[in-house]
């Protein structure tokens, strides 16, 4: 299967809804669960950041550059993009099932 921002969303968003009572119950915040779920859905291998980028040439900027080294590669703007976009979508999943949570 094609590794897509597309895919690894649906998958993040598989981990946390697996994992819901386990992040608003563990004794470290909810961002630092959301963070540890982001970074292990990056791809670690090339050929998958480039089906990435092939389907969404955007991964080829980050908003925020401070996340970069000073000469990044390809590869790290791509993770850095990918990192950027799957915390976004993390954070509304957050957003959203703390509305069910709390009422």
């Amino acid at each position: 299967m094609t590794t897509t921002l597309r895919t690894l969303s649906r998958d993040l968003i598989a981990a946390l809804d697996a994992d819901k009572d386990t992040i608003f119950t563990e004794s470290y915040s909810v961002d630092d669960a959301l963070v540890d779920h982001v970074d292990s859905i990056i791809p670690v291998y090339n050929w998958e950041l480039a089906e990435c980028l092939a389907d969404n040439p955007m991964l080829a900027e980050v908003y925020d550059p401070g996340f970069l080294p000073e000469n990044p590669t390809v590869w790290q703007i791509i993770s850095t993009a990918l990192y950027e976009e799957l915390s976004d979508v993390a954070h509304e999943w957050a957003s959203t099932v703390t509305a069910y949570v709390v009422d």
